[in-house]
């Protein structure tokens, strides 16, 4: 049988004011020594008082014997050899008393909630969401992060690694999810597919552009107020004036250019964009952007290459602009003012109208200070300082 732990051992919380969570202080009853944790203060009295800790188990009660007359003689449960230090607790066996240490006393229980894990390395990450500090800052912009595996991650982007490849093509992706979407390209195996032409897409939201810029489908219809959108978007975020507790897919909102996202890291993501800092330049313009992708886009302008060609008039555009161009064909403006209902075929030409109605004036010249709603109103302005 293990050593057992003296009775008596006291213990002293001290709470850290900066991260909240609290420590106890062990203090040996023999010797008054300190310790952080109880398994030091086990191992010291091992080692120095061994044999003031020897726990021996009390004979069971005899047909002469009462079992309280034993309680006396012992002063504890006759019955019981394991004692709990923390609590005064005494069990019959090990398996009672390690079953309660585990419980009640886990070294991977949360102070602060009380949640248990069974996995050390668990318990320091739960530990880190009460903390919430984020110590690794990424060195090209400012996003900041818990943990050095998302860092890492992240700065992908503005490095450019992208380390996953296509199986069938020369495509490469800083994430493993973006090459899997785009081999569903190759593979047919689609999540999405149209019912009309049997085309398909990774996503919900691009079948929806499909049906609406191709098959002319029909916008999405209030069933309060019969009021129509042709964004599921801007229709969900219309529902929430009649049913204030629904709860829209996507809920992660970029506060620059509208975007919503389901998930907050893909909108921490998509931020990056926007940021001031651009480490990629273009060596023949001098432009510069905030990941590689983007300036591979840029490129294209100087060297004519443009991959998407429109079916309908045959005109050829980057990726990414083709739905934009498909757009003048159809007549359909998925993005809707929610101020005044004005429909535009572009999401960033939404954006800049939508200043007109809150007033924001995000360009400032840094000459003059004045404001200025766009930022090639900006650069035009700033011609006048240089003349």
């Amino acid at each position: 049988m293990p050593s057992q732990t003296p009775l008596n051992t006291t213990t002293t919380t001290l709470t850290s004011k900066n991260s909240g969570i609290t420590f106890k202080n062990y203090h040996c009853p023999s010797c008054n020594t300190s310790f952080l944790t109880l398994s030091e203060l086990k191992k010291h009295q091992r080692n120095h008082h061994s044999s003031l800790n020897k726990c021996k188990p009390t004979k069971p009660p005899t047909n002469t014997t009462s079992r309280s007359s034993i309680k006396k003689q012992s002063g504890i449960n006759s019955s019981c050899s394991y004692h709990c230090v923390q609590c005064d607790k005494s069990f019959k066996n090990q398996y009672l008393f390690k079953r309660h240490n585990s419980t009640i006393h886990s070294a991977n229980t949360c102070n602060i909630c009380g949640k248990q894990f069974t996995r050390r390395l668990n318990y320091k990450r739960h530990m880190k969401r009460h903390v919430n500090t984020k110590h690794f800052t990424c060195t090209h912009c400012i996003a900041t992060f818990k943990d050095k595996g998302n860092l890492t991650r992240h700065e992908r982007i503005h490095t450019g690694d992208k380390r996953y490849m296509c199986q069938f093509c020369d495509y490469s992706a800083y994430y493993i999810t973006e090459v899997n979407d785009h081999e569903r390209k190759h593979t047919g195996n689609y999540r999405y597919s149209c019912k009309s032409c049997n085309k398909g897409y990774n996503s919900p939201q691009d079948l929806e552009s499909h049906n609406i810029s191709i098959h002319g489908a029909e916008p999405h219809k209030c069933g309060f107020c019969g009021k129509s959108y042709t964004s599921k978007y801007r229709y969900k975020r219309h529902l929430l004036e009649h049913k204030p507790n629904y709860i829209p897919e996507n809920k992660f909102q970029c506060d620059t250019c509208g975007k919503t996202f389901k998930m907050a890291r893909i909108l921490k993501r998509h931020m990056v964009c926007h940021l001031a800092v651009k480490p990629f330049e273009c060596n023949q313009c001098g432009k510069r952007v905030s990941d590689k992708s983007s300036l591979e886009d840029h490129i294209r302008t100087h060297t004519g290459e443009r991959p998407a060609v429109c079916n309908v008039c045959g005109k050829a555009f980057a990726r990414g602009y083709l739905a934009t161009h498909m757009r003048s064909h159809t007549g359909a403006k998925p993005f809707t003012c929610t101020t005044c209902d004005k429909s535009f075929t572009q999401r960033s030409t939404l954006v800049i109208h939508q200043r007109s109605h809150t007033g924001l004036r995000p360009y400032q010249c840094p000459t003059c200070s004045k404001d200025f709603v766009t930022k090639t109103l900006l650069k035009y302005h700033q011609k006048v300082h240089f003349e």
